[in-house]
């Protein structure tokens, strides 16, 4: 706890932790306020899904040209250029709500628009932190500022439950625009104390050619292209057995939707212990530190395999979130350190594109997956698939000598050579 509290004493990065928790109770709003303005008009699952994947889609379909952006432009401005967009959307679908009964298109247009912003805030967030602080202190950073978004994260659907049920869902959701809102002005501080990007020149090369550049800087570290990989069979793995098949097995015999709240709760406690040990322990191996955590978190696949109770599977839970962000921090704060600023969003938008695409994936696949193995089949195999694709990661040279630090300066290559 010391060390965040260090970290937090910068007025800059308590600002942009700040930013960060608010969005953070923005998204809890919008998770629920989302799904009853649906409900309230259709019980359609069909409707509600195409609400959400309309969000999905605008997030992956712009997480590549995002990071391409990031690099080119001040990362400053285009953090807060995204914020007030999605402040944009969402009070613009507040005050349809308000006003009377409006259509699910509209909806999906506008989660559409939201998540088209998220897809360009996501990779520039990621190369705006290193502008902040030096190399050595980027773990204590991230872990500080996703500690206090983690903490908020908590408080989000709550708050937004209560507020849908008292006066509904168009309230949670002019909340949740005011937060991008506050959002973009801590931001806008952030902004006038970080050290300048190193935006392209006029003559700058083709979108596609800049997504080329980022596509060949992954594929020239083994260790990051064994990473991406390793995160995307993580997230194949968890996504839809923990997400999908956790509520159904809730439902059988874990006390329903109370013991599946129980579950989701105690996976953010444990996001938020995670956070503070990654602000105490920065690992000399980080990519072997990331793959030894691989363990705890199949853990939690296989005690729902093995038919564990409420109380295991609340510690399970707590052991798993606390692994999963404890890599996060590591694994974000390792790109940062090993990736020149001048391509390292377009580096994070290629791994955060095969994170968001994997997820949808997974979670479509599962229910197919559970009747052709069995329930508890499938999550036992997940737990050996987690520790299988950690140790074939690990056999990869690079992931297992990884240094800390790089053991030469970063230099910034010239337009020319990217």
């Amino acid at each position: 706890m010391t060390s965040h509290r260090s970290a937090l004493r910068d007025r800059t990065i308590a600002c942009l932790a700040t930013a960060q928790g608010l969005s953070a109770i923005g998204d809890g709003c919008n998770a629920v306020a989302i799904a009853f303005a649906v409900l309230d008009m259709t019980d359609s699952a069909s409707a509600l899904s195409t609400v959400l994947a309309a969000r999905v889609a605008g997030l992956a379909g712009s997480l590549l040209c995002g990071g391409v952006l990031a690099d080119r432009t001040d990362r400053g401005r285009l953090l807060i250029g995204s914020d007030l967009v999605r402040f944009a959307a969402q009070a613009l679908l507040a005050a349809a709500l308000l006003a009377g009964p409006t259509g699910l298109g509209l909806i999906a247009v506008l989660q559409l628009v939201h998540g088209l912003a998220s897809g360009c805030f996501l990779p520039t967030y990621g190369g705006f932190v290193p502008q902040l602080v030096k190399a050595d202190a980027l773990q204590r950073t991230n872990a500080a500022i996703t500690a206090v978004s983690g903490t908020a994260n908590l408080a989000g659907p709550a708050l937004a439950g209560a507020l849908t049920a008292a006066w509904g869902p168009a309230w949670a959701l002019a909340l949740d625009s005011a937060t991008f809102l506050g959002s973009a002005a801590l931001i806008s501080r952030c902004r006038r104390t970080a050290a300048p990007s190193t935006p392209a020149a006029a003559s700058s090369p083709s979108l596609l050619r800049e997504l080329r550049t980022g596509a060949r800087e992954v594929a020239a570290r083994s260790w990051l292209a064994a990473g991406i990989c390793y995160f995307v069979v993580n997230q194949l793995c968890l996504t839809g057995p923990v997400f999908v098949l956790g509520p159904i097995a809730a439902a059988a015999g874990l006390g329903g939707a109370t013991g599946w709240g129980a579950l989701l709760t105690a996976f953010a406690v444990g996001g938020v212990l995670g956070s503070l040990l990654a602000g105490r322990v920065v690992p000399a191996r980080p990519m072997a530190a990331i793959l030894v955590c691989s363990v705890p978190i199949a853990v939690l696949p296989a005690a729902l395999g093995l038919g564990a109770q409420l109380p295991a599977l609340i510690a399970a839970e707590v052991l798993a979130g606390a692994a999963v962000m404890f890599t996060d921090i590591v694994w974000q704060s390792t790109i940062q350190r090993h990736v020149p600023a001048a391509t390292l969003s377009r580096v994070l938008s290629w791994d955060l594109f095969g994170y968001t695409v994997s997820r949808p994936v997974s979670m479509s696949l599962v229910g197919l997956a559970a009747q052709l193995t069995g329930t508890r089949t499938l999550f036992l195999t997940t737990a050996a698939a987690l520790v299988g694709a950690a140790a074939l990661t690990g056999t990869v040279r690079a992931v297992r000598r990884l240094p800390q630090q790089p053991r030469e300066p970063l230099a910034v290559p010239e337009r020319s050579q990217l």
